[in-house]
């Protein structure tokens, strides 16, 4: 009875996300030496226009009301067009996993961040990795971790998908497809 209910509200999620145009994308990735299995689901990435700089507070796309700190290892971001990307990824295997990098060919710096609240004020800060527990999973998503693309090269167009390969320490490189869509 549980795993019916289980494909039955599966398949209402996929046809909600269908009539919302944006399918739901899934990619296994299974690491040769280690067997560790991955999965990663629903990547995504907001869309960026060139000719529209970021309002201070908006690194991430959103409305530019509240305050964030900005501040990276390339110092602010204000200085350009950034957008991100989000995903789920989930561990199957019994060791954790850590998200080590991401690369793409629309921006020139692609980094790791997270965001966190400190003294009444949105921070973001870059992280050096991004943990998959075994036996979970991590959500990237707004608000949280995400991977940051900073100094966007071209347009990002909302129904388009971008090619993003990410590095994990011990599944290695998996390459994704992330639509461009709104959250």
């Amino acid at each position: 009875m549980r795993n019916t209910i289980s494909v039955i509200l599966l398949a209402i999620s996929s046809l909600i996300l269908a009539a919302c145009g944006a399918a739901p994308t899934t990619t296994p990735a299974v690491a040769p030496a280690t067997g560790m299995a991955l999965e990663i689901r629903d990547a995504w990435v907001r869309p960026a226009n060139m000719a529209a700089m970021p309002m201070e507070g908006n690194a991430q796309g959103g409305s530019g009301h509240g305050t964030m700190d900005q501040t990276t290892e390339h110092g602010s971001m204000s200085a350009g067009t950034t957008t991100a990307g989000y995903m789920v990824i989930k561990n199957s295997g019994s060791e954790p996993d850590y998200l080590l990098a991401a690369a793409a060919d629309i921006a020139e710096t692609i980094e790791l961040h997270n965001v966190l609240m400190e003294d009444n004020v949105m921070r973001m800060r870059p992280v050096e990795k991004i943990e998959v527990p075994a036996g979970g999973e991590v959500e990237l998503r707004p608000g949280g971790f995400h991977v940051m693309f900073i100094d966007v090269t071209r347009d990002v167009k909302e129904g388009e998908s971008i090619p993003v390969t990410l590095t994990f320490e011990r599944a290695g490189t998996v390459e994704v497809n992330a639509v461009v869509r709104q959250p």
